[in-house]
Formats: structure tokens, sequence, C-alpha cells
């Protein structure tokens, strides 16, 4: 029977999201997702996997649990508030899927994005995101690895296939909906005339999703 997410009790969100500046919670949310994006991927989907209860506060080190429970609330806050966006979430996911594009064994943005997908409010917010940050950031680097990560959602079945959770899965109609919205964008990329690798990915992206919304 699938796990499902837990809510971190209401002392230990106190203690993380405890009163402090913006840029503190943006220094704490980066050394959070440092960890998680460099931790190995069997050990990370290990700690996703028993995670069912807050961890205990360690004052010199931050685990991989801790870690996971203050993204899941980060996250959760900012869906809530609905105006914020989770930028400082998905661009290193996008940076990571990028810089580790070539491996076969760098799928730890899949296995967050499996796990947070699991809640729907979550998914909503950061699919959300997703889709919308393509047209914020104008970057070619940020585009290229959009697609990168975009194209590994699209091909669960490949590179998640081994995974406990099904968050993807479950919500996998819904995010070609949302993802679909970007295809105006990529088009418009495409009509500029450069002829580089995030275009040619932008294409097969575009090919992928209309191919499955045609299924």
């Amino acid at each position: 029977m699938e796990k499902e997410v837990q809510e971190p009790e209401k002392t230990h969100q106190a203690l993380i999201f405890k009163p402090e500046s913006n840029s503190m919670v943006s220094a704490t949310l980066g050394r959070v997702m440092y960890t998680l994006l460099n931790a190995r991927p069997k050990k990370l989907q290990d700690s996703i996997s028993n995670l069912h209860s807050p961890p205990k506060i360690a004052p010199l080190s931050v685990s991989l649990e801790q870690s996971l429970w203050f993204l899941h609330n980060y996250v959760r806050e900012a869906a809530e508030k609905e105006e914020e966006t989770l930028d400082e979430v998905l661009v290193p996911m996008i940076e990571h899927s990028l810089k580790f594009r070539e491996s076969k064994h760098s799928n730890q943005a899949m296995i967050l994005l499996n796990w947070l997908f699991q809640d729907e409010i979550l998914f909503q917010a950061l699919a959300r995101n997703l889709a919308e940050i393509i047209s914020r950031k104008d970057d070619r680097y940020i585009a290229l690895g959009w697609c990168t990560l975009a194209r590994s959602l699209i091909e669960y079945e490949i590179s998640m296939d081994k995974l406990m959770t099904n968050g993807i899965r479950e919500k996998y109609t819904a995010l070609l909906k949302i993802l679909s919205s970007c295809i105006r964008h990529h088009l418009a990329l495409m009509g500029s005339g450069r002829e580089d690798l995030s275009c040619q990915l932008a294409l097969q992206l575009l090919q992928l999703i209309l191919s499955y919304q045609l299924r």
C-alpha cells in the first residue's frame, strides 16, 4: 500500500519557520536544495520512503529527512499564498537536470517531484510554476534546462519505473495539460531563427507533448 505524505507537526513547523528574514529563508532553502539534489538517488528515495514523522532537529548538521520536511513545508506555504513563485525550488532542479543530463544516475529532481506531486495542492503549484517559469526567465540556459527537466517528466515510464511512489503517474494527464500551455512560447523561441540545442529540445518536447495528447 502506498504511503501517504504526512503533514509535519506544528511544533516542528514552528522550529523550521521561525520568524526570519526572507534572505535567511532563501539561504536555508538553498542549502536544502543543494543537500537533496546532491544526495545519492537511492539514499534520497530511502529517506522519502521512511519519512513517517518529523525528524529531530540537529543543530550541527542537516539530514536528508530534515531537508525533505523543510522543502515540503516551504512549497505548501508558497502554494497557499498563491502569489509567491517557486523559482528557488525549480531553478536548482532545472540547472541540475541540465548539468547532469547525460548521466543515468542523476534523477534526484525526478525523485523529489514524484514525491511532492502526491499532494494535489503541491502538484498544482509546482506544475503551474514550472509552466510559467519559461516565460518569466528570458535565459537560454534556463530554457535548455527546462526542456531537459520537462522531457524527463513526460518520459517518466523510463526514468521513474523503479520508484516506490507514483505522484507523476497519478497526475500525468493534468501535467501534460499544464505543460502544453508552454507550446506557444517554444514556437516563438524556434521562430527566432536560433538553431541551437535549446531549440532542438523545444521541438522534441512539443512533439512529445502532442504525441501523448493524441493517444
